[in-house]
């Protein structure tokens, strides 16, 4: 694989990761393989390191996650150009360096304890953008259904980081379907079960959700909450840019 289709992978998997973006409209199951360009891109640096380098890795990694970053959130421009350019640069570069250290877990702990450690990875550092003074949580993974309520009603139990463990788990598995049977030209008899499996990963949390969603029935005697938003212009009084 050449450069340029890497280029081309990491390009893709940016962009697929912004369009699956509530903003951007109805392409929210898009998530479900936006990482799988990405994955594709760093197993082939990682068993071709006769022609290419972490850097490599780290470069096509970036690209990808600050197309995605710019994609879901350059409307921070509006309130603060070098907070816009400050917020892309270091959570892609956030991460970039937890994808790095994913590579690495794989090289030194086989596949299947590599691909874990990218869960582990990533929920921890998402937990930890949630407790530090860089909080920018709004491009945690999870946050990817927010228009799809009738899909995550078990965000009661597991919360956002759930759906963060659902998306990565999905594009996991078919990325794994995806070079067993497309790359090695394994028998699909051999990868129904992991087909199988991703497939009802897929939809039974959707269909619980859904059904939990249509059959739910107000409790007696409900309480009155008002939520008041005060009228402040976030651009200019917000801060203390008070003007005349």
């Amino acid at each position: 694989m050449g450069k340029f289709k890497l280029l081309l992978l990491s390009v893709l998997s940016g962009l697929l990761m912004g369009v699956a973006w509530p903003e951007s409209g109805s392409f929210t199951l898009l998530i479900f393989v936006a990482f799988v360009p990405l994955l594709l891109l760093e197993d082939e640096i990682s068993t071709n390191t006769d022609n290419y380098s972490k850097w490599h890795l780290f470069l096509y990694t970036y690209l990808a996650f600050l197309i995605f970053n710019t994609y879901t959130t350059w409307w921070i421009w509006f309130s603060s150009e070098a907070g816009m350019v400050m917020a892309e640069v270091l959570y892609s570069l956030f991460m970039t360096i937890i994808f790095m250290w994913f590579s690495t877990a794989k090289k030194y702990l086989g596949n299947k304890r590599g691909y874990i450690a990218l869960l582990v990875f990533w929920i921890g550092f998402e937990w930890l953008h949630y407790n530090w003074e860089f909080s920018h949580p709004w491009n945690t993974l999870g946050n990817v259904f927010a228009n799809k309520v009738t899909w995550i009603q078990w965000y009661e139990y597991t919360g956002v980081l759930g759906g963060t463990l659902w998306v990565l788990l999905i594009n996991i598995m078919l990325f794994r379907f995806y070079i067993a049977y497309i790359q090695h030209k394994e028998s699909l008899k051999s990868n129904l079960l992991l087909l199988l499996v991703t497939v009802l990963f897929l939809v039974l949390p959707m269909y619980w959700s859904y059904a939990t969603y249509n059959n739910y029935v107000e409790e007696k005697n409900p309480i009155e909450v008002v939520v008041i938003q005060p009228n402040i212009d976030p651009y200019k009084d917000k801060f203390g840019r008070m003007t005349e």
